[in-house]
């Protein structure tokens, strides 16, 4: 066993990192790598251990960085046996496979806004395995001291914030940014795209101006619907990690698909008009 390997997986893991395990599976003639041996690949590019070096690893890393597999897959490379595998432009005459592990969730929870309430939900979420990215215009609201369980910081301007989200009908959003004005220009940017939940963090006061402003502005009725606004369960919480629970708990029940637990706040839900 290699216990010093399964240590950097169990740090890796702890972390949130993005990383993948690619495990040696099945060899058959002369190849580099033997049944067994393994190598850890960072999203940075950092490695850890080996499967025998040389091209065959190279291009295991450079498809992995390439791809960025959400799932486990077999790879098969041909060493010149000719073959049907991956070609690699190698004489050894094996065949060689591999099997590539992601160690990280595909859950992805976006936190736009990285203050107080934002660093309990950070915290919170990458603990229930999400991958957590916070994005804020202020660098000094999103270092590694102030969310130290996130998986990504990122700084942008708000017109540039969708740049930096992978939408997918799986993607979790969060907006709780400094500015009510900012929250609903965040917003504006999103209401499109792609998502499985868009919470907006607020007072109904708040919730109903800016449906009202997004109304205005010719958003269907159906996306302004889908819609938690406000965000949370309505716990009469005021402190960030009260708040953060409320929201989390709310993400959740989303997350696992419990309807009976779902209440959306929204003043939209359901067709109320605004005006």
């Amino acid at each position: 066993m290699d216990l010093a390997m399964y240590k950097q997986v169990f740090a890796s893991l702890s972390k949130n990192e993005i990383a993948w395990l690619v495990t040696v599976v099945h060899t058959d003639g002369s190849t580099p790598g033997k049944i067994g041996m393994k190598m850890l690949v960072k999203e940075s590019g950092e490695l850890l251990g080996t499967i025998g070096g040389g091209t065959i690893e190279k291009l295991i890393i450079d498809k992995i960085i390439t791809e960025k597999f959400v799932q486990g897959v077999l790879l098969s490379f041909d060493l010149g046996s000719d073959g049907v595998f991956i070609k690699t432009g190698m004489i050894c005459g094996g065949q060689q496979e591999v099997f590539v592990e992601p160690l990280f969730t595909n859950r992805r929870l976006y936190i736009i806004g990285g203050g107080h309430c934002g660093q309990a939900l950070a915290e919170l979420m990458a603990k229930s395995n999400f991958m957590v990215t916070v994005i804020d215009e202020r660098q000094e609201w999103i270092t590694p001291e102030k969310h130290p369980y996130a998986t990504t910081l990122v700084q942008a301007e708000f017109n540039d914030m969708a740049n930096h989200i992978v939408f997918t009908p799986e993607t979790f959003i969060v907006v709780m940014t400094h500015s009510h004005n900012l929250d609903e220009k965040v917003l504006q940017e999103f209401i499109d795209r792609e998502y499985k939940y868009l919470g907006v963090i607020g007072s109904k006061t708040k919730a109903k101006t800016i449906l009202q402003h997004l109304q205005k502005n010719n958003c269907q009725l159906q996306k302004l619907q889908k819609i938690f606004m406000p965000i949370g369960f309505d716990l009469g919480t005021q402190t960030p990690y009260e708040i953060a629970i409320s929201i989390a708990a709310q993400i959740l029940a989303v997350k696992n698909g419990k309807d009976h637990l779902v209440f959306n706040s929204n003043p939209l839900f359901g067709g109320e008009s605004l005006g």
